[in-house]
C-alpha cells in the first residue's frame, strides 16, 4: 500500500449497494475517486495512491459530478453522504 500522508485513512471497500446504484452513472474509478476527497484527500494525494496522474483524477471527479448532475466535487460527495454510499467523518 502507497504511503499515506499523516492523518488519512485508507478507503473502505465500496458496498454493494453503492455499486448497484451508481454503476450504471458512475465508474469504480470514479466512486474511488470521490470516496478519497469525501475524507479530505487532494486531488494530487488521490493520484498518488491510485497511480494516475492528477489530472486524470481532475477528470475522473469532473466527469463524476457531471453523471450526477452537481456542478462541484463537494456536491457529488454530499450526494453520496446524503444516500448513503459513503460515510460522513
Amino acid at each position: 500500500m502507497p504511503h499515506l500522508p499523516t492523518g488519512l485513512t485508507p478507503p473502505r471497500p465500496l458496498s454493494t449497494p453503492c455499486r448497484r446504484r451508481y454503476g450504471d452513472r458512475l465508474t469504480m474509478r470514479q466512486l474511488q475517486c470521490l470516496r478519497l476527497a469525501s475524507q479530505g484527500w487532494s486531488s494530487r494525494q488521490i493520484a498518488v495512491d491510485l497511480s494516475l496522474s492528477h489530472r486524470t483524477v481532475q477528470e475522473h471527479l469532473m466527469n463524476a459530478c457531471s453523471r450526477l448532475g452537481v456542478a462541484t466535487s463537494v456536491q457529488a460527495v454530499a450526494r453520496l453522504i446524503a444516500t448513503g454510499d459513503i460515510e460522513r467523518l
